[in-house]
């Protein structure tokens, strides 16, 4: 069964791509190149939520190189999963390289927020030949910051499968991360947005999913050779700049942006399309 979005008009560059037994909302857009940028959202999240947030301006990144983004499965209007399994790191490689055969794209940047540039990381780590480049945005707690998060996600997905999403929705309300001029706000304010489009059962599994998966041991991501740019800003627990610092430690062809506020962000959206052009 397919995400069900009510209300929304489906985009015009939007198609279905079938990926490991589910159905994954698609959208290329961008001049024809063999080598696009593949972009993965956050936890909740969608394709829509990300054009909200803004933390990057697509028409604009879109007008100068190719770019491939898709909803996870459960997730916006791909197809609803209600497996925790489906929802590991691991797993949602699988998808990502799935749908770059699908798509005949052999090699290819991948970038994404927060879960989307966890999935990024681990894609480079198993299929480091087909990565090219690396767009890492607000990389996600790790190691030794990950069973913290793991056990709010577990509390979360207690509550949305007894409640729904109403509890997540007002918290988000109330408590921005950095206030709304932050980046971490501007994310959490979209998430929140959309969050009643989401499908309850595929929430719970999300979380409970994501709860069980961390970033790749550090040992191998000390291996990776491609080029790669940390985008990172502060204030927000849940995505530490300290993740990000340590990344950049690891990652040995790596650079490191760090904000505080949104409109700092404002050459963001130029800094990946300079840096797709240089490395693809």
């Amino acid at each position: 069964m397919r995400g069900n979005k009510a209300g929304d008009a489906t985009h015009p560059n939007q198609r279905w791509v079938y990926v490991r037994g589910a159905e994954l909302a698609v959208r290329e857009e961008g001049p024809e190149d063999p080598c696009p940028l593949l972009w993965g959202h956050c936890l909740l999240g969608d394709m829509g939520q990300d054009d909200d947030a803004n933390l990057l301006r697509w028409k604009e990144l879109t007008q100068q190189t190719r770019v491939v983004r898709y909803d996870a499965r459960g997730h916006g209007e791909s197809q609803h999963c209600h497996d925790p399994i489906d929802f590991h790191f691991s797993a949602l490689t699988e998808d990502l390289l799935g749908l770059t055969d699908a798509l005949d794209i052999d090699e290819f940047v991948a970038g994404g927020v927060s879960m989307g540039c966890a999935v990024a990381l681990h894609t480079a780590v198993h299929s480091p030949e087909r990565v090219k480049a690396l767009v890492l945005m607000a990389p996600p707690t790790a190691w030794d910051t990950r069973p913290r998060q793991a056990k709010l996600y577990r509390y979360a997905a207690q509550a949305v499968r007894l409640i729904g999403f109403f509890p997540l929705q007002f918290v988000g309300s109330l408590s921005l991360p950095g206030g709304y001029d932050s980046p971490a706000g501007h994310l959490v304010h979209s998430m929140v947005r959309h969050a009643h489009d989401q499908d309850r059962r595929s929430g719970v599994a999300a979380f409970r999913g994501l709860g069980e998966s961390d970033l790749p041991d550090p040992s191998l991501l000390s291996k990776l050779e491609q080029p790669t740019l940390i985008l990172a800003w502060t204030g927000d627990p849940g995505h530490p700049v300290s993740t990000a610092e340590e990344l950049v430690e690891l990652i040995p062809n790596s650079e490191l942006h760090v904000v505080s506020k949104m409109n700092e962000t404002s050459d963001w959206t130029q800094k990946v399309a300079e840096f797709v052009a240089k490395h693809k």
